[in-house]
């Protein structure tokens, strides 16, 4: 099937003449685009001034036909979003336009960044995409435009053409020079014929023909272009396999150059002299053109494309910026607990209050948190390499998109926990607590929960109210038996308030407490339990069980952590006896990069902690949870002294806490990390050494895992952009033999290292701080400074990684379990003015899944549920889904399809008993819809 053109050709009459020339004629499409970063070197609304006169000028331009072809919108939807918000009145030009094929618009609706966002957030990107072109009457253009992404990673092949999208258009993240063709085969084997630009890259046409990078005021512009036009033809047919070449004009944010365009249109009369016939198309025109060919192309790649620039400036001008991973860290760290909240939470909470409950679709506030988010994922916005108000002003999105996420959240859950618990009389001193599993599959483990109790008055001997509150409260089951648990905090009593939708806001007192306790929650589901009253003190029944052996040591039937005079971890996996050492050293050193590129000095100088007065604090000491605390200081240079070219001799402490938690029947070590950085032009590591014999490792990517080699190329020290030891992640990275070796998980944190010496340490980049901002000279904002905190796990494993367990531990980590604590008299309160819902059971699972397959999307979609799973193995795998044993989910008989991402009907899924099962093929990413039975509908809004 090939790529449909969504645009008429436009023939200017110079162009329609089909003279031949004594030595033939060979196509030349010219298209017209402007790449256009939303913000980056200027603010979001200085952009938008420009953009607001650019396309004036070209709809005007189009109307007057001074422009006589379509303009190409960069690949994105955004452009004409920003636009409509400024000059709503020319809403009705751009839909005609977009009808005829004068404006093309999508499929993306930003750009964004391939590594840096999750999986799901490419897919919505696409989805908003594709639906603001079709809202606004237009077919999104098919090409996959990927033209200034810094890489690229493994699975676009496929989320391209699952999209229907059948050619990509490449440039940086890979070397091949030699001719404008190629194969990309994705992860599952996908390929999708690829156009990879030439030298300058997108700016081909724009610098070599209409000298866009030149002082032109005195130039004319029909000899500017009779002086290169047909010199650059020349280049570019003989390093293209297809009929047609390609010259692509879309410069970064480069206004329709009229006189230019006038000049082109009086030589293409002169084309076929030169032997080429010019015609002004969209980008999809020539993707049709090259699907017609493909036969021709002989050039393969394969996977994620991450290769830095070998070749010379003037050979090749790619360059793959390998610092962005971490760059301004905090955004980064917004961007996953927002993937994480929407995807793990806010969607699949309200899915399910749909489902049961009867509740309205959140699907519209769902829709404008992404796009409050999808906004942050422009390369240069996320990336971290734009200036401080451009990174500020993302922190504001990330805000709207948590509010909204959190409060679609909460009020799900508490719709789902009231309705699962009865309500509890006033007079009662207890409250309900209904805790909630992200997983889909049993959750079975010690867990960590807070929640609110109201403030109980203590009595004395004789009954009377004593001064002091209750500070103590107890866990029962359903039943009422009470559960094994072990206390952690208390605070209060603070102030609450509790919203309602028709009364008043009622501020009332509460307890805040914590516990952790030994849970089993059925798969995406949840269990309810109380707290009661307790006067009497905890006291663990046997001390020989506490996770804390001593003041520095924590134990449980799988690990002992024992921490070190220097402060790092040594852990040893009691089942192999194998033992790793010298874990969460520190490891500081120069960066006088920017926010692009990561550039250690030549003569930097390395900090390493050890040798450092270390203080530990025991912070929780029970059966469940034992943890510990480090304190100790790194010190490291200053800054970096341009003037002497080295660190500054001036040093400043770096105060380092870790807080290092064991639980029990855990295999993995939860380390949690606050670093007050005070110095500036550095980057901090912290070092895990596996001590594995290896010459590879693996990490996640999104919808895969890759595996990477350990050393670097031999000769990148010679190339025009080193290789760099660190790469992308999107949660955890491996290093093993079939001994012994390691697993990090990480929360938010996009960059590690496998380093190549003997320990074979994973390097985690906490921070990169700098001060370098494009076009000016230096912003505070990159620099960091402040208190910043880093959550991650530590896996010993013995083989290769599993890694549908290793998604799960990141779900646990990047998602958590969440509660929702119901006080006496709430209840009752929420039901005021609202017909009564449903009763669902205290303790239910929803859905769970068996096999391999990972989940990564669970959602209320039009009248269906969707869910949406990827195959992480190199093998076929099954899967099967099915309402869990206490589910009041049913599936709708014979309903539930297979579907592409772009909603088309792949088939229908088996049903066996009750189950739907499903086969994927390796690496596959497959989306299924869902008919299901729901609960009696009611109005509960």
């Amino acid at each position: 099937m090939g790529v449909k053109s969504n645009s008429k050709t436009f023939a200017w009459p110079a162009f329609s003449r089909q003279r031949v020339s004594a030595r033939g004629t060979r196509s030349a499409l010219y298209v017209l685009s402007s790449h256009w970063d939303r913000e980056w070197y200027q603010t979001f609304e200085n952009f938008r001034h420009k953009l607001v006169l650019m396309m004036d000028h070209i709809l005007d331009s189009q109307e007057s036909g001074t422009l006589t072809g379509p303009f190409y919108c960069d690949g994105q939807a955004i452009i004409l979003e920003d636009y409509l918000e400024v000059r709503p009145q020319e809403t009705e030009r751009v839909k005609a336009s977009l009808r005829d094929g004068r404006l093309v618009a999508g499929p993306w609706y930003v750009l964004p960044d391939e590594f840096l966002v999750s999986g799901e957030s490419l897919i919505r990107n696409l989805e908003m995409g594709r639906e603001l072109v079709t809202k606004l009457g237009g077919t999104p253009s098919n090409c996959g435009f990927l033209c200034d992404l810094f890489g690229h990673n493994s699975q676009m092949p496929q989320i391209l053409t699952s999209f229907g999208v059948e050619v990509a258009y490449i440039w940086r993240g890979l070397n091949h020079h030699e001719n404008r063709t190629l194969w990309w085969t994705g992860a599952d084997g996908t390929r999708i014929p690829s156009f990879r630009f030439g030298t300058n890259g997108y700016w081909g046409y724009a610098v070599n023909v209409r000298s866009h990078c030149e002082d032109e005021a005195q130039v004319d512009a029909k000899l500017k272009l009779d002086e290169r036009l047909w010199s650059f033809l020349d280049k570019e047919a003989a390093v293209t396999e297809i009929d047609p070449v390609l010259l692509f004009d879309g410069a970064d944010h480069a206004g329709f150059d009229a006189p230019a365009y006038t000049a082109l249109r009086v030589h293409a009369d002169e084309a076929p002299d030169h032997g080429y016939n010019i015609r002004h198309v969209s980008l999809d025109e020539h993707a049709a053109e090259l699907l017609k060919q493909t036969d021709r192309i002989k050039a393969e790649v394969s996977g994620e494309l991450i290769d830095p620039a070998r070749l010379p400036f003037d050979v090749d001008q790619q360059s793959l910026t390998g610092g962005t991973l971490a760059s301004r860290v905090p955004l980064k760290l917004a961007n996953a607990r927002c993937e994480w909240l929407l995807t793990r939470w806010a969607e699949p909470a309200a899915a399910l209050a749909t489902t049961l409950l009867g509740e309205r679709s959140a699907e519209d506030f769902l829709r404008q948190a992404w796009r409050h988010l999808i906004q942050n994922h422009p390369h240069d916005s996320i990336c971290g390499c734009s200036i401080d108000r451009v990174h500020q002003d993302m922190i504001y999105r990330f805000h709207q998109c948590e509010d909204i996420a959190e409060r679609i959240t909460q009020s799900a859950l508490t719709r789902l926990a009231e309705a699962a618990t009865k309500p509890i009389p006033a007079q009662q001193h207890q409250s309900r607590l209904v805790v909630f599993n992200p997983l889909p599959r049993v959750l079975d483990g010690v867990i960590d929960i807070e929640a609110d109790l109201p403030v109980w008055p203590e009595t004395t001997g004789n009954g009377q109210p004593s001064k002091e509150p209750v500070v103590t409260a107890e866990p029962y089951d359903e039943a009422g038996e009470p559960l094994a648990y072990q206390p952690r905090l208390l605070h209060g009593p603070e102030r609450r308030l509790e919203v309602h939708p028709i009364r008043a806001p009622r501020p009332y007192q509460a307890m805040r407490y914590g516990f952790s306790l030994p849970l089993e929650i059925p798969a995406l589901g949840w269990r309810s339990i109380s707290l009661k009253q307790s006067s009497r003190k905890w006291i663990p029944s046997d001390r020989s069980t506490s996770l804390v052996v001593d003041g520095r040591t924590l134990e449980n039937q799988s690990l002992r952590a024992v921490v070190q005079a220097d402060g790092t971890i040594e852990l040893t996996h009691l089942e192999t006896g194998q033992a790793y050492s010298r874990l969460l050293a520190l490891e500081d050193g120069a960066d006088i990069g920017d926010g692009w590129r990561y550039v250690a000095p030549a003569n930097d100088s390395l900090s390493v902690s050890g040798g450092a007065k270390t203080s530990v604090r025991v912070l929780d000491e029970g059966p469940y949870l034992g943890r510990l605390e480090t304190r100790c200081q790194l010190d490291v240079p200053a800054r970096y002294d341009g003037a002497t070219q080295a660190r500054s001799t001036q040093m400043v402490s770096l105060e380092v806490i870790h807080r290092v938690a064991l639980r029990r029947d855990a295999d993995w070590l939860e380390v949690e990390t606050e670093v007050r950085n005070n110095a500036c032009d550095h980057r901090l590591r912290v070092l895990i050494p596996t001590g594995a014999t290896a010459d590879t490792y693996w990490c996640d990517s999104p919808f895969d895992v890759v595996q990477r080699s350990i050393k670097l190329a031999e000769d990148h020290a010679t190339w025009r952009e080193p290789e760099l030891e660190s790469k992308p992640q999107q949660s955890w990275t491996a290093a093993c033999d079939q001994q012994r070796g390691l697993v990090v998980i990480s929360r938010g944190l996009r960059e590690t290292a496998v380093l190549d010496r003997p320990d074979r340490a994973i390097a985690l980049t906490l921070l990169r701080a700098t001060q370098k901002t494009v076009f000016t000279d230096g912003e505070s904002g990159g620099q960091l400074a402040g208190t910043h905190t880093f959550h991650y796990w530590i896996q010993p494993i013995a083989k290769r990684p599993d890694p549908s367990s290793l998604h799960d531990l990141a779900t646990l980590l990047n998602a958590g379990v969440r509660s929702v604590s119901l006080l006496p008299g709430m209840i009752e309160r929420s039901r005021v003015g609202r017909q009564p819902g449903p009763a669902l059971p205290p303790t239910a699972g929803s859905l769970e899944i068996t096999g391999p397959a990972c989940l990564t999307a669970m959602r209320f979609k039009g009248d269906h549920m969707e869910i949406r799973l990827f195959n992480p193995l190199d093998t076929s795998c099954e899967a099967g889904l099915r309402p869990h044993a206490s589910s009041p989910i049913r599936f709708s008989p014979g309903q539930s399809r297979i579907i592409s991402l772009a909603g088309e009907d792949l088939g229908p899924l088996s049903e066996v008993s009750g189950w739907l099962l499903v086969t994927l093929g390796p690496k596959q990413v497959l989306t299924l819809r869902i008919a299901t039975e729901r609960g009696d509908s009611a109005d509960l809004s």
